[in-house]
């Protein structure tokens, strides 16, 4: 959340990873990522330290290119309305 005193987004830019925020909601609660074009994983996990060693979470990996490509297609939609954001603390 850009809003926070420090967000996982400035880590990210931080570190030279491009960030976008998609103002038009409120919060991107999807927790998804497509591997190659081919593999989803998606499930409860927020691929967090304390998901990985405290809480109990699913994780669902599909190998399905065509399934790949409408979640891609998705992103991209949220990417086009997003604009990018620097962090605090990127010089």
């Amino acid at each position: 959340m850009e809003s926070e005193k420090y967000s996982s987004a400035d880590f990210l830019a931080n570190q030279g990873v491009p960030v976008v925020i998609d103002a038009n909601h409120a919060i991107s609660h999807n927790k998804v990522m497509v591997i190659d074009g081919e593999i989803v994983l998606t499930g409860s996990f927020n691929f967090t330290k304390a998901a990985q060693e405290s809480n109990a979470e699913n994780l669902l990996i599909i190998r399905d290119p065509a399934l790949a490509k409408q979640y891609t297609q998705n992103w991209d939609a949220h990417r086009q309305h997003s604009q990018p954001y620097v962090g605090r603390g990127v010089r």
